[in-house]
Formats: structure tokens, C-alpha cells, sequence
């Protein structure tokens, strides 16, 4: 359940950024998905990455 929360959220910040961000668009909702889905993996794995204490990427 988590998963989806975070999942509908991440994609409705995609559409406010796609809103609010000049030359950012969104086709639908499923470009909003795919989007949200990319951003937890990225995030995902840098959270990880972090904790397990592997290479700082900033």
C-alpha cells in the first residue's frame, strides 16, 4: 500500500513540475507513471546507497 501512495504522489509532483516548470511537459498519466516510477528508482538507489555506505554521489 505504501508503494502505491508513494508511487500516486511522485506522479502528481511530476504534473505540478510539468505545471509550474517552462519547457517540462507530460503527454498523460501514463508518462506521469513512468516518470514516478524512474524518480523511486533513482532515489531508491541512492538512499541505499547512502546507508549501506558506498560512494556519496553529491
Amino acid at each position: 500500500m505504501k508503494i502505491l501512495l508513494n508511487l500516486l504522489l511522485s506522479s502528481v509532483a511530476v504534473f505540478a513540475a510539468a505545471y509550474v516548470l517552462p519547457g517540462v511537459t507530460v503527454d498523460g498519466v501514463a508518462s506521469a507513471l513512468v516518470a514516478a516510477v524512474a524518480l523511486g528508482v533513482v532515489i531508491d538507489l541512492r538512499v541505499s546507497n547512502r546507508i549501506s555506505g558506498g560512494l556519496d554521489l553529491r
